[in-house]
């Protein structure tokens, strides 16, 4: 008997919890399904208004000399004068007078030679002379047409000769007086000095090292997208009448800005870069302020006219192609859906974008950034934000 009630009890208890089991199942509470309600996001806008816009380019670039030359020593001699305050750095005009060579000799040597070629010049007048005595004497006693010999016209040639060369001599000397004064060719900065009172110099030996001051260039890297706004050959053209340029930099607190002009482009493409090099051209003047080599600058170059250009706020731009117009539901209520257009991007700037594309007057652009915006998605628009508008562009001024 006990072996029997070992054996059903553990059976009744399983089957014991079987039953409570099933009954439990079959009288659990039904779960209330509730609807799903998707709720619409709400939307900004700013409304497009296409216009007729001048599309800039801009870039960067190292302002440098637009010429550097290296002074030397046309004649030998010791330097006797320097100009008062010569060092590195100094600005200088053109035609200035830098430093002196010993002249004395070569006053010598001029003084000299315009003694022989007075003396040449008397040889010549008594040559001269003796071929009209050699003329009129043939002409009384002589029989027959005279040698050029017995005129002396060989003696009056070479006399003429030695005139020449007595004032090429004296043409030399005056050169050679004058290379004693070193003058600087252009307006011009000392960026190096090789010499001091009292040094020795022989011809070729360097003085001094210049670079323009008058002028300065800046090769501006432009992309070839960008070749769409600016009239730039590959081919290494020099230009008459180039673009615009506006070069700025901050320098402390203060903005200062110059104006020049695209004056040649560099043939070819940059094989790093693929890009064009283009050179501005800025000419130094007392009413703009000091522009100096090796300065980094900002630069806009200005462009063509684009029609039917619309200027955006940032956030417009769901994808790099495209962005989304609020359409009103049928009542004009503020419950509408989002139409997808695709657009060309012109210019992107800190806070707002130039576009081109499928956008009409008055188009309500949404003008915030949602994720996984599609094409007719519902959305609400914000009827208590004002339309948003986008900062103005910054334009080069010609």
């Amino acid at each position: 008997m006990r072996l029997i009630w070992k054996i059903l009890l553990p059976l009744l208890i399983v089957a014991l919890a079987v039953g409570i089991s099933v009954v439990l199942i079959r009288n659990r509470p039904t779960p209330h399904r509730a609807p799903v309600v998707v709720t619409p996001p709400t939307i900004v806008v700013a409304l497009a208004k296409p216009q007729d816009r001048r599309i800039d380019v801009r870039t960067h670039g190292t302002v440098q000399a637009r010429a550097t030359s290296v002074l030397g020593a046309e004649v030998s001699g010791r330097i006797t004068w320097l100009r008062d305050g010569l060092a590195e750095g100094v600005l200088v005009q053109a035609g200035d007078e830098l430093l002196r060579i010993d002249d004395a000799d070569y006053r010598a040597a001029l003084t000299d030679a315009q003694a022989t070629l007075a003396l040449r010049r008397q040889e010549l007048a008594q040559e001269q002379v003796e071929g009209a005595r050699a003329e009129r004497e043939w002409k009384e006693i002589g029989d027959g047409q005279a040698s050029d010999l017995v005129l002396r016209k060989p003696q009056l040639i070479a006399a003429q000769a030695r005139i020449l060369a007595a004032e090429a001599a004296v043409a030399k000397a005056t050169r050679d007086l004058e290379r004693t004064a070193v003058r600087a060719p252009y307006a011009a900065r000392i960026t190096r000095k090789a010499v001091d009172l009292g040094s020795r110099v022989a011809p070729g030996g360097d003085l001094l090292t210049l670079q323009a001051a008058d002028t300065y260039e800046v090769l501006l890297p432009v992309t070839l997208d960008d070749l769409r706004f600016v009239d730039l050959p590959l081919s290494g053209e020099v230009l008459r009448d180039g673009p615009l340029v506006t070069l700025s930099v901050r320098i402390g607190e203060r903005a200062v800005a110059w104006q020049g002009r695209i004056v040649r482009t560099i043939a070819g493409l940059d094989a790093k870069t693929r890009m064009v090099h283009a050179v501005a051209s800025i000419t130094a003047s007392s009413d703009a302020p000091p522009i100096v080599s090796g300065l980094f600058v900002d630069a806009v170059i200005s462009g063509r006219t684009v029609g039917a250009v619309v200027e955006l706020p940032l956030p417009v731009l769901q994808t790099d192609d495209a962005v989304f117009v609020f359409r009103p539901g049928p009542d004009g209520s503020a419950n509408g859906t989002v139409v997808k257009r695709v657009v060309e991007i012109l210019e992107r700037g800190e806070k707002s974008v130039l576009l081109r594309g499928d956008l009409r007057d008055g188009d309500a652009v949404v003008a915030v950034r949602i994720s996984g915006i599609r094409d007719g998605m519902p959305a609400r628009l914000d009827t208590k934000a004002a339309p948003e508008k986008a900062a103005p562009a910054k334009v080069a001024t010609p």
